[in-house]
């Protein structure tokens, strides 16, 4: 995490062909991890019917700080990705690209940036298809409920008082060292699983809708014990609600349909449907109906569920399932020495189906 990472990466195949596709990949990394270079498509390339580029932006409070300022409105991590972007367009064609035939990618944060890039006015005519994977602009990860109280949170952690000075409060991110700023992130994701600089709606001042971004990890029993106690705590933080009474309600209704025989620590799997459903499906589901009454763009589904013996586990049970992205690694370069034979086939098939939706929509 740093404000001095803009790089990219662009791989070119060995062949004298122009006016190529090309795919630019946006990693993920809950916004305040991650770099371009961990994603190799090189076998992608190696078809010599693609190019590939891959790049950073900036993360975490360089990226994602938003005080609705004008020196940080917001959202510099989204306006890297439209500054490469628009890079691509104007020089890719020296690379053997096609400008005017650019697909979009990503996972996780990457797929709910691409998510919001395809709604963006800035980013009209840079690309022209986009596979969003495990990511949604819709999800209440996608975006900041209250920036600037999330801007005070996070500075309190890092001993600043002043906090609600706003002009004190930009000084003080503005001066205050990257290794302190990448410190106070890396702590709360470990401990706390709290995201709290992520995309959002600019504007002068922040909404009125409390609380942070918290992804549960299925490990942290205590957890588990706060939830069945506390359930309303754990419902999406963009639900609306006119009364805590009425939050009540709809917890409960929630609760009895997700863990009918009650939470404990033998309900990892009706967590993982939970959890499944509010951060991933559901947003994706409402983001495929909201474009289909808008346009008539043509979009298609898969699901993801390959298994073999050398899936995980899900953590404490007997159960193997797809974990989250591993759809993208089905996609990019692996070392698959000790793969199974099933495994390569099916990585052999995904990366057809990429190429065949890159080349021909």
């Amino acid at each position: 995490m740093h404000d001095d990472c803009l790089v990219a990466n662009i791989y070119i195949p060995d062949t004298n062909s122009t006016n190529l596709p090309v795919i630019v990949y946006v990693h993920g990394g809950a916004y305040y991890s991650g770099a371009g270079f961990f994603m190799q498509y090189t076998n992608l390339v190696k078809t010599q019917k693609v190019i590939v580029v891959t790049f950073n932006y900036r993360l975490g409070v360089h990226g994602f700080l938003c005080l609705g300022t004008e020196d940080v409105p917001g959202n510099a991590g989204m306006k890297d990705q439209v500054a490469l972007l628009r890079w691509v367009n104007r020089n890719i064609a020296s690379f053997g690209g096609n400008p005017n035939d650019v697909t979009i990618a990503g996972c996780s944060a990457g797929g709910g940036s691409v998510d919001m890039l395809t709604l963006s006015p800035m980013t009209v005519g840079l690309f022209n298809k986009v596979i969003t994977e495990s990511g949604s602009s819709l999800a209440f990860t996608g975006a900041q409920m209250d920036p600037i109280e999330n801007a005070k949170t996070y500075a309190r952690i890092l001993n600043f008082t002043n906090v609600d000075d706003i002009d004190a409060l930009e000084d003080f991110y503005k001066t205050a060292p990257n290794e302190l700023l990448y410190f106070g992130i890396n702590e709360m994701m470990v401990n706390n699983s709290v995201m709290l600089f992520t995309p959002c709606v600019e504007r002068d001042a922040g909404t009125d809708m409390d609380g942070l971004v918290q992804v549960t990890g299925f490990d942290h029993f205590h957890t588990i014990d706060d939830m069945s106690e506390n359930f309303s705590h754990y419902l999406p933080l963009d639900l609306q609600f006119e009364s805590e009474e009425q939050k009540e309600e709809v917890a409960k209704i929630v609760r009895e349909f997700y863990f009918k025989d009650g939470m404990n620590q033998d309900s990892i799997l009706e967590f993982v449907d939970y959890y499944t459903d509010i951060m991933f499906a559901y947003p994706m589901l409402r983001g495929l109906k909201l474009r289909r009454n808008a346009n008539n763009d043509t979009v298609y589904l898969y699901e993801y569920s390959f298994v073999d013996e050398n899936t995980p586990f899900v953590p404490n049970t007997n159960v193997r399932g797809a974990d989250h992205c591993v759809q993208g690694y089905a996609v990019m370069d692996e070392n698959t020495t000790n793969a199974t034979q099933e495994y390569v086939q099916m990585k052999t098939m995904m990366r057809e189906m990429w190429l065949n939706f890159i080349i021909s929509g």
